[in-house]
């Protein structure tokens, strides 16, 4: 479907592919588009409604790589599938933008265009005003021994990303004023972390408390800073990569 198209009403797609081309700027339609069995949407370009991809339906954004926006919301119903491409060299990635919600759903499969991936790789996959939902199985490209994915995010901020393996730990503890303050390094650059504390060492994670969040730097350093316990209980603290 390339250039503008002004039509109205929905669009059905079945044992068939819709590639959107539109130029950016225009879109496509002004009615809502469903996916069925053994449709494909994909392209890059823009469509005015929602987007409903049913079981048996896919989504592959891009073809190979670009980024597909949709005006209205995105819904990826169970059974349908929706398939990604991710970068090293240079970074970049198929990226849906969602003007409204976008619903998981189905399986997501994401799948390396070039370059090995590294430690602090952020792929971006879908940009959307609120996020529910989660993927039944989600399908990522081998890492080397010392990364892992972290889709802690996919469905908070639509970010998938390349962690280090190694734990990042906390070096230097020191009060300022009434404050305590936490620095460290090792982590991954530029990704989420949150502290943790508890007063009882052997708790169970789940039951520490999330005493705050923030982003290593580009070095994967951190710095932390929060009130010291007023009574003078003790406190433990970890760091817990997101």
């Amino acid at each position: 479907m390339p250039g503008s198209n002004t039509y109205t009403g929905n669009t059905l797609v079945s044992n068939a592919t819709l590639l959107v081309s539109n130029p950016a700027g225009s879109a496509t339609g002004a009615g809502d588009v469903t996916v069925q069995n053994n449709g494909v949407l994909t392209g890059a370009g823009a469509l005015d409604g929602s987007v409903t991809v049913a079981a048996g339906g896919r989504l592959a954004p891009g073809n190979p790589l670009g980024a597909l926006s949709i005006g209205g919301n995105l819904t990826l119903a169970a059974g349908s599938q929706t398939r990604m491409q991710v970068q090293h060299a240079p970074l970049t990635n198929d990226v849906v933008t969602i003007a409204g919600t976008v619903t998981a759903g189905g399986s997501l499969v994401v799948t390396n265009s070039g370059g090995a991936l590294a430690s602090g790789d952020r792929f971006p996959l879908f940009n959307a005003a609120s996020y529910s939902g989660s993927f039944s199985n989600i399908s990522l490209p081998t890492l080397n021994a010392d990364c892992f994915w972290s889709t802690s995010r996919l469905m908070v901020d639509g970010t998938l990303g390349v962690v280090s393996s190694n734990s990042p730990a906390i070096n230097r503890v020191s009060l300022s004023g009434d404050s305590l303050v936490l620095q460290g390094t090792n982590g991954t650059p530029n990704w989420a972390y949150a502290v943790l504390s508890s007063t009882n060492l052997i708790l169970p994670l789940a039951q520490w408390t999330v005493t705050g969040t923030n982003s290593f730097d580009a070095s994967g350093n951190f710095n932390w800073t929060n009130a010291a316990s007023a009574d003078g209980s003790r406190q433990f603290y970890l760091i817990r990569v997101q």
